[in-house]
């Protein structure tokens, strides 16, 4: 039997905006199995950052992914979650729900978009972080494209405009600001810390990184450096 690996497709649209088409087959992604990971790897890490890709369609993936969770908190490692809801993986939305909420459970730090976060549990965005700070989830992040983003602490609630930047593709933009909030939350101090002011602060670089990446083409080659970033 032969296995390939998933393409995605980004379709520009007017705005700076995009859609996206996926060719899912038999992929080497479907495949993984806990003895193809180094456990070394996970030893090491500072960061264990997982999605819910992984978790559409049979086992073994979805076994890894779920125990190699399990292994990093057992080791105490940050966990983060992208929750990343792509519907033409999963065979429907309560299939794609109950999946995704395999691995909240596990995660420190949540992202998703607004209707990503509303899809867990039916409920709107502050019942929501309410239930998954009650889930074990300490920080809730929610992209909102234009509208900028929310940031749930479980004793406070961020809200951030988009900035002004104007968009020639917004391909990844999520992914920019989630990744720049992480690097610059573990860059603040030797240990972690989510209170309010170091989140807020985490944010704000992370927002000036987003801005950057969608003045530029494409997904991986817009991510902007840290010099960059700093100098706006």
């Amino acid at each position: 039997k032969q296995y390939g690996a998933l393409l995605s497709f980004v379709h520009a649209l007017p705005g700076g905006n995009r859609s996206y088409s996926f060719l899912n087959g038999p992929g080497a992604d479907k495949m993984l199995k806990r003895q193809d990971l180094d456990p070394s790897l996970l030893a090491e890490a500072d960061v264990l950052h997982v999605s819910s890709i992984i978790l559409a369609g049979a086992n073994p993936s979805r076994t890894t992914q779920l125990a190699v969770l399990r292994e990093a908190k057992n080791l105490g490692k940050l966990v983060t979650y992208d929750l990343n809801y792509r519907p033409a993986f999963f065979e429907n939305k309560d299939e794609a729900r109950m999946s995704i909420l395999l691995s909240v459970p596990y995660a420190d730090i949540i992202k998703g978009t607004e209707e990503e976060i509303n899809m867990l549990y039916g409920l709107d965005l502050d019942a929501s972080a309410e239930r998954l700070f009650s889930a074990g989830i300490s920080l809730v992040v929610v992209t909102r494209g234009a509208n900028g983003s929310i940031l749930y602490g479980k004793d406070y609630k961020i809200e951030l405009d988009a900035g002004d930047a104007e968009p020639l593709d917004t391909t990844a933009a999520g992914d920019c600001f989630f990744g720049s909030l992480i690097a610059s939350l573990l860059a603040q101090t030797p240990s972690l810390s989510l209170d309010r002011e170091s989140v807020e602060r985490a944010a704000l670089l992370a927002r000036a990184a987003a801005a950057i990446s969608i003045t530029r083409w494409g997904g991986m080659q817009a991510m902007p450096y840290l010099r960059e970033i700093t100098q706006e």
